[in-house]
């Protein structure tokens, strides 16, 4: 039923066919010279779906020559032609019966939450310490399962 709707789905990430095609056709946030830029490695040729980094609080008078930068830089579509790392991943948010919109609202918005801690505190925990950088290798698929689930409806207003 038209303007009625049961859930949302999202996709994390940049397929391959968008990944892969001309420069020209990849604009605004995929921009690799302008808005997207920071969201891109050169060196793997691929877009950062997440990026989670910080450097740690150092105690005043605390020793900062053993601090090291958390680095999370999850990419990786899976591959045009060859398989590799696939960290894409689709998200599903259920509206549930009382959260159905309004069918002749013009403007109905739905509020969504992001909790970053669950990337770190999902279904694998990750600990800050023993794995303090994760880009292109098997465990950032962890990090990808763990970004899936930090989405959640808090309201719809109509």
């Amino acid at each position: 039923e038209l303007g009625r709707y049961s859930a949302i789905r999202l996709m994390i990430g940049v397929d391959s066919a968008k990944s892969m095609s001309p420069l020209e056709k990849r604009r605004g946030v995929l921009d690799m010279s302008g808005l997207g830029q920071d969201m891109y490695w050169t060196w793997n040729t691929g877009y950062i779906f997440l990026k989670l980094q910080c450097m740690p609080i150092i105690p005043k008078g605390g020793d900062s020559s053993a601090v090291i930068p958390y680095v999370y830089h999850i990419g990786g579509y899976g591959g045009l032609n060859n398989p590799t790392l696939n960290n894409i991943r689709l998200v599903n948010l259920n509206l549930g019966e009382n959260l159905n919109l309004i069918a002749n609202s013009a403007t109905a918005k739905i509020n969504i939450k992001a909790d970053a801690l669950k990337v770190i505190e999902g279904s694998t925990q990750v600990n800050l310490n023993s794995t303090p950088t994760v880009m292109l290798t098997p465990f950032s698929a962890n990090i990808a399962n763990n970004y899936q689930n930090m989405f959640s409806i808090i309201n719809i207003i109509n």
